[in-house]
C-alpha cells in the first residue's frame, strides 16, 4: 500500500512585477454582506463529512487504484459521545492552520458560532 499526502500548492510572484490576477488570499475575503444565520434548528439536523481517500497500487499490474469512503455522523451523535468540545476546537482551527483562507472557504463564518455553541452546552 502507498500512503497518499495531498500536495501543497504555493504561488509566488517575482519581486516588483505586478500580477495581473489577485491571489488566493485575496479572493477569499469575506465580502462586506449580511450573512445568513443559522438558527439552532438547523444545526440539529445537520451532520459531519468525513472523507478517507486512499491510493493502492495493485501487485501485477502496478496500476493505481484510488479509493474512497464518505462517512455521515449527526452533530448530535459526536456531542452525545463526549467529543464536542475536540469538534469545537477543530473549527476555531480553521482559523488559524496552514491555509489562512479555509474558514472563509468552508462558510464556518456562517455556522461556525452555533455549530460550536451546539457542541459546548
Amino acid at each position: 500500500m502507498v500512503a497518499y499526502s495531498p500536495p501543497s500548492a504555493t504561488i509566488s510572484t517575482k519581486a516588483n512585477v505586478p500580477s495581473p490576477k489577485p491571489s488566493i488570499s485575496q479572493t477569499h475575503v469575506p465580502p462586506l454582506i449580511s450573512l445568513p444565520t443559522v438558527r439552532l434548528t438547523t444545526v440539529l439536523k445537520t451532520h459531519l463529512r468525513c472523507e478517507r481517500q486512499t491510493l493502492h497500487r495493485l501487485p501485477g499490474s502496478e496500476a493505481i487504484v484510488f479509493s474512497f469512503k464518505t462517512y455521515l455522523y449527526p452533530l448530535s451523535e459526536i456531542k452525545n459521545e463526549g467529543l464536542g468540545e475536540e469538534l469545537a476546537q477543530a473549527v476555531d482551527g480553521l482559523k488559524g492552520g496552514s491555509v489562512p483562507g479555509m474558514h472563509f472557504y468552508k462558510r464556518a463564518v456562517v455556522w461556525g458560532e452555533v455549530v460550536k455553541a451546539y457542541l459546548r452546552s
